[in-house]
């Protein structure tokens, strides 16, 4: 229940059974439901955990004309409990800090805090100066003198911001532990949310031992989460495509919860099919593809070994975008757009390639005629003539570094060179023509006409068993099998 609601600041105390008390700050733009809920409310109400949750109808990093009162209140609130404990998240992180000594804090879990706002003292990037910054919060870097208790800091070293806040918030409170969670990103509790894993968290910070254990919770949760999983898969894919395939693959295979909800993130595998592709992994692209279509259409797991029955319906190969989707051509707007790899979500025509020619063109076909895409000042042109100079070719792709391509499979990243600039395609299936850069979004590669799904690879890394399997057991290991930590 709500036991105070200021111009700016609310709390809410919602008792428990505990003779401890956790105390949360809510993140930033969390304003429009400061009054309907606090931090952790469901999960520690849900282990009947005596809870004061502190909220903010603006983004002002707790520093109001509310604060002393609300300070004030909360420590009689809590002068009864034996133990209080402090979480906060990225705003509140600050607040946890800040506050800890003020309200006697025993330990505090401050996950992506931030030092100061204030651009004169440290690296901030101008949107937080602009939205959250107001007159008086000059100078608001905290101070060892402000902090008490067991310190933890979560974060993502892959963070730039968040990294340089947490190691200057380790050099001024020496005693602070920082906690790396990697691919996390900013949004921490996303992959450690859940009540068991809250109950877990809050025991480790109540523990004698909290200096082993909140760590080793904190990396059970994530790595168990698939929302972990998918960023690791995520960071992975474009330079471990055949690793990132075959733990989809065992994914699809099995029916456990965890691997259903990775395996519904779609966009996702077309993307890890879209790398197979560049690569040249075309056998291991067909079969994820084609377990991933049948999980679509029939919603089942299929047994490892599966062969689907596969008739091309083309001669000619589709092509396949960064993003895991199909170049497809609109003739109502005579222009490029991008549609669903599994099923075609809109009207348009897959574009395919005519490897025939000396160059690579593009082109569509209706009933067997093939018409080719040439480029007039008037905008694209149809023309069955494959001699046109202006029709529009696949060039090789000249990023190779970027991309890390190989001499095997340099020929296999692909780019469209056009009047304006570059053929470029955007995740959400739009496509232009006058990118000026030639990065990512304007690599493509083809899918081939027909492949014998169950002849292995040729000259493919080989992976043991334990290590595709690692995400079926209780210890998964992505982060060490693609270079991260």
């Amino acid at each position: 229940m709500i036991v105070y609601e200021g111009e700016e600041l609310v709390v809410h105390h919602a008792n428990g059974t505990t003779d401890y008390v956790v105390i949360t700050f809510q993140g930033a733009h969390r304003t429009h439901i400061a009054t309907q809920t606090f931090f952790a409310e469901h999960p520690l109400q849900k282990n009947n955990i005596s809870a004061i949750g502190v909220t903010s109808k603006v983004d002002h990093w707790y520093l109001s004309s509310d604060t002393e009162y609300v300070l004030s209140l909360i420590t009689t609130l809590s002068r009864s409990y034996r133990q209080i404990i402090l979480i906060g998240f990225s705003m509140g992180a600050y607040a946890a800090l800040a506050f800890s000594r003020r309200l006697n804090a025993d330990a505090v879990l401050a996950a992506v805090p931030k030092w100061s706002l204030d651009p004169a003292e440290i690296e901030i990037p101008q949107h937080y100066v602009d939205n959250n910054l107001r007159p008086g919060m000059e100078g608001m870097g905290l101070r060892a003198s402000q902090v008490q208790g067991k310190i933890f800091i979560p974060y993502d070293p892959g963070d730039h911001i968040d990294n340089i806040h947490a190691h200057k918030i380790a050099e001024i409170v020496p005693e602070s532990q920082l906690v790396p969670t990697f691919y996390t990103g900013h949004l921490i509790f996303d992959h450690i949310r859940g009540s068991a894993n809250i109950k877990a968290l809050v025991d480790a910070l109540r523990s004698e031992d909290s200096a082993r254990r909140v760590p080793a919770v904190i990396s059970w949760a994530r790595r168990h989460n698939s929302r972990n999983i998918q960023c690791r898969l995520e960071n992975g894919f474009s330079s471990h495509p055949l690793l990132c395939g075959q733990i989809l693959q065992r994914c699809l295979h099995q029916n456990d919860e965890l691997s259903r909800a990775i395996t519904e993130d779609e966009p996702l595998i077309t993307r890890v099919i879209a790398a197979l592709c560049r690569y040249r992994y075309w056998t291991n692209a067909f079969d994820l593809l084609t377990n991933l279509i049948n999980r679509h259409l029939t919603g089942e797991h299929q047994s490892s070994g599966c062969i689907f029955p596969f008739t091309s319906p083309g001669k000619l190969p589709q092509i396949i975008t960064w993003h895991g989707t199909i170049l497809a051509y609109a003739p109502e707007q005579k222009g490029f757009l991008c549609q669903s790899l599994i099923i075609a979500d809109n009207a348009a025509i897959p574009v395919l390639c005519d490897t025939s020619t000396d160059r690579y063109l593009l082109c569509i076909e209706r009933y067997g005629i093939l018409f080719y895409f040439a480029e007039t000042d008037a905008g694209l042109r149809l023309t069955n003539n494959p001699e046109d100079a202006t029709n529009l070719a696949f060039t090789p792709f000249q990023n190779r570094q970027l991309l890390r391509t190989t001499p095997d499979t340099s020929d296999s990243f692909l780019s469209v060179q056009t009047r304006q600039g570059n053929l470029c395609s955007h995740p959400d299936h739009v496509v232009v023509m006058d990118s000026p850069n030639c990065q990512q979004w304007e690599a493509f590669a083809l899918i081939p006409v027909q492949i014998q799904a169950h002849i292995p690879a040729q000259n493919t890394p080989s992976y043991s068993e334990e290590m595709v399997s690692c995400l079926s057991g209780h210890n998964p290991q992505l982060g060490f099998l693609i270079n991260v930590q």
